[in-house]
Protein backbone atom coordinates (compact mmCIF):
# COMPACT_ATOMS: atom_id res chain seq x y z
CA UNK A 1 0.00 0.00 0.00
CA UNK A 2 1.52 3.60 -0.80
CA UNK A 3 1.48 5.63 2.16
CA UNK A 4 1.27 9.33 0.55
CA UNK A 5 2.20 11.80 2.96
CA UNK A 6 2.08 14.44 0.16
CA UNK A 7 -1.88 15.09 0.22
CA UNK A 8 -2.52 18.93 0.42
CA UNK A 9 -5.35 17.80 2.60
CA UNK A 10 -3.09 15.38 4.71
CA UNK A 11 -3.92 16.93 8.29
CA UNK A 12 -7.58 16.50 7.43
CA UNK A 13 -6.35 12.33 6.34
CA UNK A 14 -4.67 12.05 9.83
CA UNK A 15 -7.85 13.19 11.77
CA UNK A 16 -10.05 10.52 9.57
CA UNK A 17 -7.30 7.73 10.09
CA UNK A 18 -7.28 8.48 13.84
CA UNK A 19 -11.00 8.90 14.89
CA UNK A 20 -12.50 7.11 12.08
CA UNK A 21 -10.04 4.33 11.96
CA UNK A 22 -9.88 4.94 7.84
CA UNK A 23 -6.89 3.72 5.56
CA UNK A 24 -5.39 6.55 3.94
CA UNK A 25 -7.62 5.45 0.44
CA UNK A 26 -10.53 5.58 2.23
CA UNK A 27 -9.68 8.59 4.24
CA UNK A 28 -9.34 10.75 0.71
CA UNK A 29 -12.19 9.29 -0.49
CA UNK A 30 -14.16 10.89 2.20
CA UNK A 31 -12.73 13.80 2.08
CA UNK A 32 -13.63 14.09 -2.00
CA UNK A 33 -17.13 13.18 -1.50
CA UNK A 34 -17.64 15.68 1.17
CA UNK A 35 -19.31 19.06 0.48
CA UNK A 36 -20.45 22.71 1.95
CA UNK A 37 -23.07 24.87 0.69
CA UNK A 38 -22.64 28.74 1.65
CA UNK A 39 -25.86 31.04 0.76
CA UNK A 40 -25.26 34.57 0.47
CA UNK A 41 -28.54 36.21 1.94
CA UNK A 42 -29.28 39.75 0.21
CA UNK A 43 -27.37 42.25 1.05
CA UNK A 44 -25.05 40.74 3.49
CA UNK A 45 -21.96 41.68 1.58
CA UNK A 46 -22.51 45.48 1.99
CA UNK A 47 -20.10 45.48 4.81
CA UNK A 48 -16.33 44.27 5.47
CA UNK A 49 -17.83 41.85 7.70
CA UNK A 50 -19.75 40.21 5.33
CA UNK A 51 -17.18 39.73 2.72
CA UNK A 52 -14.59 39.00 4.95
CA UNK A 53 -17.05 36.14 6.50
CA UNK A 54 -17.73 35.06 2.61
CA UNK A 55 -14.26 34.72 1.04
CA UNK A 56 -13.25 32.97 4.56
CA UNK A 57 -15.11 30.76 4.20
CA UNK A 58 -15.01 29.83 0.21
CA UNK A 59 -10.88 29.85 1.14
CA UNK A 60 -10.88 27.51 4.35
CA UNK A 61 -14.20 25.39 3.23
CA UNK A 62 -11.59 24.47 0.31
CA UNK A 63 -9.18 23.51 2.41
CA UNK A 64 -12.01 21.05 4.94
CA UNK A 65 -14.32 19.63 1.95
CA UNK A 66 -13.92 18.19 -1.68
CA UNK A 67 -16.15 20.34 -2.86
CA UNK A 68 -17.77 24.07 -2.08
CA UNK A 69 -20.96 25.39 -3.57
CA UNK A 70 -22.25 29.09 -3.18
CA UNK A 71 -25.79 30.33 -3.97
CA UNK A 72 -27.60 33.79 -3.19
CA UNK A 73 -26.13 36.71 -3.44
CA UNK A 74 -22.56 36.52 -3.93
CA UNK A 75 -21.96 38.22 -7.38
CA UNK A 76 -19.99 41.50 -5.86
CA UNK A 77 -16.28 42.71 -5.87
CA UNK A 78 -14.32 42.44 -2.62
CA UNK A 79 -13.77 46.14 -1.69
CA UNK A 80 -13.18 45.52 1.97
CA UNK A 81 -9.32 44.02 1.36
CA UNK A 82 -6.79 44.59 -1.57
CA UNK A 83 -6.53 40.75 -1.69
CA UNK A 84 -3.77 38.91 -4.30
CA UNK A 85 -6.52 36.26 -5.13
CA UNK A 86 -8.79 38.97 -6.96
CA UNK A 87 -11.20 42.04 -7.03
CA UNK A 88 -14.29 39.71 -6.81
CA UNK A 89 -15.66 36.61 -5.56
CA UNK A 90 -15.94 34.80 -8.86
CA UNK A 91 -12.10 35.17 -8.88
CA UNK A 92 -11.70 33.82 -5.52
CA UNK A 93 -13.64 31.23 -6.35
CA UNK A 94 -11.87 30.33 -9.36
CA UNK A 95 -8.52 30.29 -7.05
CA UNK A 96 -9.95 27.20 -5.28
CA UNK A 97 -12.67 25.83 -7.63
CA UNK A 98 -15.70 26.96 -5.65
CA UNK A 99 -19.23 26.46 -8.02
CA UNK A 100 -22.42 27.82 -7.78
CA UNK A 101 -25.74 26.13 -7.61
CA UNK A 102 -29.14 27.83 -7.38
CA UNK A 103 -30.24 26.66 -4.04
CA UNK A 104 -28.16 24.96 -0.95
CA UNK A 105 -27.88 20.82 -1.43
CA UNK A 106 -25.97 20.16 1.71
CA UNK A 107 -24.99 20.55 4.90
CA UNK A 108 -25.14 24.99 4.71
CA UNK A 109 -23.17 28.12 5.74
CA UNK A 110 -25.24 31.59 5.49
CA UNK A 111 -24.24 34.24 5.34
CA UNK A 112 -26.17 36.65 7.07
CA UNK A 113 -30.03 35.46 7.05
CA UNK A 114 -30.79 32.29 5.75
CA UNK A 115 -35.07 32.21 4.90
CA UNK A 116 -35.90 29.19 3.11
CA UNK A 117 -35.46 25.79 5.35
CA UNK A 118 -34.23 23.87 2.38
CA UNK A 119 -30.73 22.32 2.84
CA UNK A 120 -29.48 18.94 4.77
CA UNK A 121 -28.41 19.78 8.38
CA UNK A 122 -26.15 21.41 9.83
CA UNK A 123 -27.73 24.99 8.39
CA UNK A 124 -25.66 27.83 10.45
CA UNK A 125 -26.24 31.14 9.85
CA UNK A 126 -23.05 34.16 10.35
CA UNK A 127 -23.88 37.50 11.73
CA UNK A 128 -21.89 40.18 13.61
CA UNK A 129 -22.26 43.31 15.35
CA UNK A 130 -19.36 45.35 15.96
CA UNK A 131 -16.71 42.80 17.28
CA UNK A 132 -19.72 40.54 18.25
CA UNK A 133 -20.03 37.55 15.89
CA UNK A 134 -21.59 34.67 16.21
CA UNK A 135 -22.92 31.05 14.41
CA UNK A 136 -26.22 30.27 14.63
CA UNK A 137 -27.90 27.00 14.16
CA UNK A 138 -30.69 26.98 11.44
CA UNK A 139 -32.77 30.18 10.65
CA UNK A 140 -31.96 32.43 13.73
CA UNK A 141 -33.93 35.18 12.94
CA UNK A 142 -31.19 37.58 13.98
CA UNK A 143 -30.67 40.93 12.32
CA UNK A 144 -27.58 41.90 11.29
CA UNK A 145 -25.87 44.78 13.38
CA UNK A 146 -22.81 46.66 12.62
CA UNK A 147 -21.09 45.41 10.08
CA UNK A 148 -17.79 47.35 9.76
CA UNK A 149 -15.42 44.96 11.62
CA UNK A 150 -14.00 42.20 9.50
CA UNK A 151 -12.84 40.61 12.32
CA UNK A 152 -15.89 39.28 13.66
CA UNK A 153 -16.55 38.27 9.56
CA UNK A 154 -13.96 36.17 10.04
CA UNK A 155 -14.63 34.70 13.61
CA UNK A 156 -17.98 34.16 12.82
CA UNK A 157 -17.25 31.85 9.28
CA UNK A 158 -14.38 29.71 11.67
CA UNK A 159 -17.57 29.47 14.25
CA UNK A 160 -19.46 27.91 11.24
CA UNK A 161 -17.00 26.18 9.44
CA UNK A 162 -16.66 24.05 12.50
CA UNK A 163 -19.68 23.15 13.43
CA UNK A 164 -20.54 22.22 9.44
CA UNK A 165 -16.93 20.22 9.84
CA UNK A 166 -18.03 18.39 12.79
CA UNK A 167 -21.12 17.35 11.94
CA UNK A 168 -19.23 15.91 8.37
CA UNK A 169 -17.02 13.74 11.17
CA UNK A 170 -20.19 12.73 12.53
CA UNK A 171 -20.09 15.00 15.48
CA UNK A 172 -24.39 14.37 16.82
CA UNK A 173 -24.23 17.83 18.73
CA UNK A 174 -22.28 19.57 15.66
CA UNK A 175 -24.58 23.13 14.93
CA UNK A 176 -27.57 22.40 17.30
CA UNK A 177 -26.06 25.61 19.72
CA UNK A 178 -25.16 29.13 19.27
CA UNK A 179 -22.02 29.77 19.02
CA UNK A 180 -20.77 33.02 19.63
CA UNK A 181 -17.81 35.42 20.64
CA UNK A 182 -16.85 39.18 21.59
CA UNK A 183 -13.08 39.40 20.29
CA UNK A 184 -13.29 42.68 22.19
CA UNK A 185 -14.21 40.92 25.36
CA UNK A 186 -13.85 37.53 25.30
CA UNK A 187 -15.47 35.29 28.02
CA UNK A 188 -17.75 38.12 29.12
CA UNK A 189 -20.65 40.08 28.48
CA UNK A 190 -19.69 43.64 30.03
CA UNK A 191 -19.21 45.54 26.15
CA UNK A 192 -19.89 42.40 23.61
CA UNK A 193 -20.23 44.78 20.96
CA UNK A 194 -16.75 46.89 22.22
CA UNK A 195 -15.58 50.22 20.29
CA UNK A 196 -16.32 52.00 17.05
CA UNK A 197 -13.35 53.97 16.79
CA UNK A 198 -9.89 52.67 17.28
CA UNK A 199 -6.17 52.63 16.81
CA UNK A 200 -5.11 50.03 14.30
CA UNK A 201 -1.56 48.57 15.20
CA UNK A 202 1.23 49.49 12.36
CA UNK A 203 4.51 47.61 13.67
CA UNK A 204 4.32 43.90 14.15
CA UNK A 205 6.93 41.08 14.65
CA UNK A 206 5.82 37.94 13.33
CA UNK A 207 7.23 34.68 14.77
CA UNK A 208 6.15 31.75 12.46
CA UNK A 209 4.52 31.82 9.23
CA UNK A 210 2.86 29.12 9.47
CA UNK A 211 -1.06 27.91 9.41
CA UNK A 212 -0.95 30.62 12.59
CA UNK A 213 1.15 32.99 11.30
CA UNK A 214 -0.93 32.87 7.40
CA UNK A 215 -3.84 33.40 9.52
CA UNK A 216 -2.75 36.78 11.90
CA UNK A 217 -1.90 38.31 7.77
CA UNK A 218 -5.04 37.44 6.76
CA UNK A 219 -7.03 39.12 10.03
CA UNK A 220 -4.45 41.81 9.21
CA UNK A 221 -5.22 41.71 5.02
CA UNK A 222 -8.57 43.32 6.07
CA UNK A 223 -8.51 46.12 8.51
CA UNK A 224 -9.22 49.51 7.05
CA UNK A 225 -5.95 50.43 6.98
CA UNK A 226 -6.05 54.54 5.83
CA UNK A 227 -2.27 54.58 4.57
CA UNK A 228 -1.26 50.57 4.14
CA UNK A 229 1.89 52.07 3.77
CA UNK A 230 2.50 52.95 7.26
CA UNK A 231 2.26 49.10 8.49
CA UNK A 232 6.02 47.82 9.02
CA UNK A 233 6.12 44.24 9.62
CA UNK A 234 9.14 41.90 10.72
CA UNK A 235 8.43 38.04 8.97
CA UNK A 236 10.26 35.48 10.91
CA UNK A 237 10.59 31.81 9.86
CA UNK A 238 12.89 29.33 8.11
CA UNK A 239 10.89 26.80 6.54
CA UNK A 240 9.78 26.35 3.38
CA UNK A 241 6.19 26.05 1.87
CA UNK A 242 5.26 22.24 1.41
CA UNK A 243 2.29 20.63 -0.37
CA UNK A 244 0.59 19.93 2.51
CA UNK A 245 0.02 23.62 3.96
CA UNK A 246 -2.37 23.85 1.54
CA UNK A 247 -4.58 22.17 3.37
CA UNK A 248 -3.82 24.39 6.49
CA UNK A 249 -2.64 27.59 6.08
CA UNK A 250 -5.21 30.56 4.53
CA UNK A 251 -2.67 32.24 1.87
CA UNK A 252 -0.97 29.19 0.22
CA UNK A 253 -1.97 28.95 -3.10
CA UNK A 254 -1.98 25.74 -5.34
CA UNK A 255 0.91 24.70 -7.17
CA UNK A 256 3.00 27.83 -5.62
CA UNK A 257 5.23 25.12 -3.21
CA UNK A 258 8.89 25.17 -2.50
CA UNK A 259 9.42 29.20 -1.84
CA UNK A 260 10.59 30.39 2.21
CA UNK A 261 7.39 31.03 3.81
CA UNK A 262 8.60 34.40 4.98
CA UNK A 263 8.60 34.98 1.05
CA UNK A 264 5.30 34.00 0.79
CA UNK A 265 4.10 36.30 3.24
CA UNK A 266 6.52 39.11 2.08
CA UNK A 267 4.24 39.09 -1.56
CA UNK A 268 1.54 39.16 0.22
CA UNK A 269 2.10 41.92 2.72
CA UNK A 270 3.62 43.97 -0.46
CA UNK A 271 0.70 43.00 -2.15
CA UNK A 272 -1.72 44.34 0.51
CA UNK A 273 0.36 48.16 0.17
CA UNK A 274 2.44 47.07 3.64
CA UNK A 275 6.20 47.60 4.47
CA UNK A 276 7.88 44.40 5.41
CA UNK A 277 11.09 43.00 6.16
CA UNK A 278 12.35 39.30 6.52
CA UNK A 279 14.27 37.20 9.08
CA UNK A 280 14.81 33.73 7.21
CA UNK A 281 15.87 32.32 10.35
CA UNK A 282 14.99 30.53 13.73
CA UNK A 283 14.23 32.25 17.41
CA UNK A 284 17.74 31.78 19.20
CA UNK A 285 19.09 32.58 22.25
CA UNK A 286 21.36 35.20 19.90
CA UNK A 287 18.08 37.38 18.94
CA UNK A 288 17.81 40.77 20.03
CA UNK A 289 15.46 43.26 18.96
CA UNK A 290 16.72 46.70 17.54
CA UNK A 291 14.95 49.98 18.84
CA UNK A 292 13.44 51.32 15.87
CA UNK A 293 12.37 47.02 14.99
CA UNK A 294 8.32 45.95 15.96
CA UNK A 295 7.78 46.32 20.05
CA UNK A 296 4.42 43.77 19.72
CA UNK A 297 5.54 40.26 18.91
CA UNK A 298 2.98 37.70 17.40
CA UNK A 299 3.68 34.18 17.21
CA UNK A 300 2.63 31.07 16.00
CA UNK A 301 5.03 27.84 17.19
CA UNK A 302 3.93 24.83 17.38
CA UNK A 303 6.86 23.55 20.17
CA UNK A 304 7.32 24.77 23.76
CA UNK A 305 11.25 25.60 23.52
CA UNK A 306 11.42 28.21 21.36
CA UNK A 307 8.39 29.81 23.12
CA UNK A 308 10.61 29.55 25.96
CA UNK A 309 13.00 31.89 24.39
CA UNK A 310 10.78 34.40 23.46
CA UNK A 311 11.51 36.89 26.58
CA UNK A 312 15.07 37.39 25.13
CA UNK A 313 14.77 39.94 21.88
CA UNK A 314 13.37 42.57 24.26
CA UNK A 315 9.80 42.27 22.84
CA UNK A 316 7.35 45.03 25.01
CA UNK A 317 4.67 42.81 24.02
CA UNK A 318 4.14 39.18 23.21
CA UNK A 319 1.11 37.47 21.79
CA UNK A 320 0.98 34.10 21.52
CA UNK A 321 -0.60 31.26 20.30
CA UNK A 322 -1.29 27.78 20.44
CA UNK A 323 -3.60 24.74 19.10
CA UNK A 324 -4.25 21.71 20.13
CA UNK A 325 -3.14 18.68 17.59
CA UNK A 326 -4.32 15.27 18.67
CA UNK A 327 -7.51 13.28 18.30
CA UNK A 328 -8.67 14.40 21.87
CA UNK A 329 -7.52 18.05 21.78
CA UNK A 330 -7.46 19.19 18.29
CA UNK A 331 -10.65 21.46 18.61
CA UNK A 332 -8.32 23.19 21.55
CA UNK A 333 -6.72 26.73 21.45
CA UNK A 334 -5.21 29.39 23.78
CA UNK A 335 -4.04 33.18 23.31
CA UNK A 336 -1.39 34.07 26.05
CA UNK A 337 -0.17 37.94 26.11
CA UNK A 338 2.91 38.99 27.85
CA UNK A 339 4.36 42.59 28.75
CA UNK A 340 8.09 43.68 28.33
CA UNK A 341 8.16 42.16 32.30
CA UNK A 342 6.58 38.65 31.76
CA UNK A 343 8.98 36.07 31.30
CA UNK A 344 7.43 33.74 28.76
CA UNK A 345 10.42 31.09 30.11
CA UNK A 346 8.48 31.39 33.77
CA UNK A 347 4.98 30.43 31.89
CA UNK A 348 6.04 27.38 29.98
CA UNK A 349 8.59 26.34 32.51
CA UNK A 350 7.57 22.37 33.27
CA UNK A 351 5.11 22.58 29.99
CA UNK A 352 5.87 19.51 27.55
CA UNK A 353 5.16 19.87 23.83
CA UNK A 354 1.70 18.57 23.07
CA UNK A 355 2.22 18.65 19.67
CA UNK A 356 1.89 15.03 18.69
CA UNK A 357 0.23 11.92 20.13
CA UNK A 358 2.78 9.49 21.40
CA UNK A 359 3.74 7.53 18.45
CA UNK A 360 3.02 4.39 20.08
CA UNK A 361 -0.43 4.98 20.78
CA UNK A 362 -1.08 5.83 17.42
CA UNK A 363 0.46 3.19 16.06
CA UNK A 364 -1.91 0.62 17.94
CA UNK A 365 -4.48 2.35 16.35
CA UNK A 366 -6.02 -0.71 13.78
CA UNK A 367 -5.33 1.69 10.64
CA UNK A 368 -1.93 2.50 11.66
CA UNK A 369 -1.40 -1.11 12.64
CA UNK A 370 -2.60 -2.21 8.75
CA UNK A 371 -0.34 0.20 7.28
CA UNK A 372 2.91 -1.44 9.32
CA UNK A 373 2.22 -4.92 8.23
CA UNK A 374 1.81 -3.55 4.05
CA UNK A 375 4.62 -1.12 4.53
CA UNK A 376 7.11 -2.01 1.66
CA UNK A 377 9.50 1.21 2.68
CA UNK A 378 10.98 -0.15 6.06
CA UNK A 379 7.88 1.78 7.91
CA UNK A 380 9.47 5.02 6.84
CA UNK A 381 6.35 5.90 5.63
CA UNK A 382 4.17 4.83 8.13
CA UNK A 383 6.14 7.15 11.22
CA UNK A 384 5.79 9.93 9.02
CA UNK A 385 2.38 9.90 9.12
CA UNK A 386 1.65 8.72 12.38
CA UNK A 387 3.46 11.73 13.58
CA UNK A 388 2.10 14.39 12.22
CA UNK A 389 -0.04 16.59 14.42
CA UNK A 390 -4.01 17.53 13.22
CA UNK A 391 -4.60 20.94 11.88
CA UNK A 392 -7.84 22.51 11.00
CA UNK A 393 -7.71 25.83 9.63
CA UNK A 394 -11.00 27.15 10.83
CA UNK A 395 -9.36 27.18 14.39
CA UNK A 396 -6.35 29.14 13.35
CA UNK A 397 -8.84 31.54 11.85
CA UNK A 398 -10.19 31.69 15.09
CA UNK A 399 -7.41 32.00 17.41
CA UNK A 400 -5.77 35.20 14.86
CA UNK A 401 -8.80 36.75 15.02
CA UNK A 402 -8.25 36.76 18.74
CA UNK A 403 -4.51 37.52 18.90
CA UNK A 404 -4.96 40.67 16.67
CA UNK A 405 -8.25 41.91 18.69
CA UNK A 406 -5.57 41.43 21.52
CA UNK A 407 -2.93 43.23 19.66
CA UNK A 408 -5.63 45.96 18.95
CA UNK A 409 -6.40 46.37 22.60
CA UNK A 410 -2.61 46.87 23.50
CA UNK A 411 -2.51 49.44 20.66
CA UNK A 412 -4.93 51.65 22.15
CA UNK A 413 -3.71 51.25 25.97
CA UNK A 414 -5.60 48.82 27.34
CA UNK A 415 -4.95 45.70 29.24
CA UNK A 416 -5.29 42.60 27.01
CA UNK A 417 -6.44 39.44 27.77
CA UNK A 418 -4.01 37.44 29.66
CA UNK A 419 -5.05 34.06 29.11
CA UNK A 420 -8.02 33.11 26.59
CA UNK A 421 -8.56 29.58 26.00
CA UNK A 422 -11.11 27.41 24.79
CA UNK A 423 -12.79 25.05 22.06
CA UNK A 424 -14.05 25.68 18.95
CA UNK A 425 -17.05 23.28 19.00
CA UNK A 426 -18.34 24.99 22.16
CA UNK A 427 -17.71 28.62 22.79
CA UNK A 428 -19.64 28.58 26.05
CA UNK A 429 -16.51 26.91 27.75
CA UNK A 430 -14.62 29.58 26.26
CA UNK A 431 -12.36 31.46 29.18
CA UNK A 432 -10.51 34.87 29.82
CA UNK A 433 -8.26 36.40 32.63
CA UNK A 434 -7.52 39.87 31.92
CA UNK A 435 -4.53 41.40 32.54
CA UNK A 436 -3.45 44.13 34.84
CA UNK A 437 -3.81 48.15 33.37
Amino acid sequence: MNCDIDSEKSRLRTLLMRSHDMSPEEADLKLERSSISIHVAPGALNTPAGQAALVTSILLGARCFGKVKLSGDFDHDISAANLPLGASVQEVMAAVGATVEVVPSCRTLAIGPHQADISAPPQVELGWNGWYAYASPGQSKHELGDGSNALAGIAAAAMGLGSVFMSELGDPNAGRHVQEISLWSPGAIDDPIGPSHYSLPTSLWMIGLGNLGQAYLWCLSWLPYADPSSVNLMLQDFDKVSKENWGTSILVQRGKYGMLKTRAAEDWALHLGFSASRLDRRLDEHMRRAPTEPGIALVGLDKMAPRRLLGIPGFRHIIDSGLGSTVRNFREFRVNAFGEHDDPKLHFQGVKDRAREDLDSVLELPAYKRLLSQSTDGNCGVLTLAGQPIVLPFISALTAALAISQAIRIENGLPPNRTIVGRVNDMRNLRAVRSPA
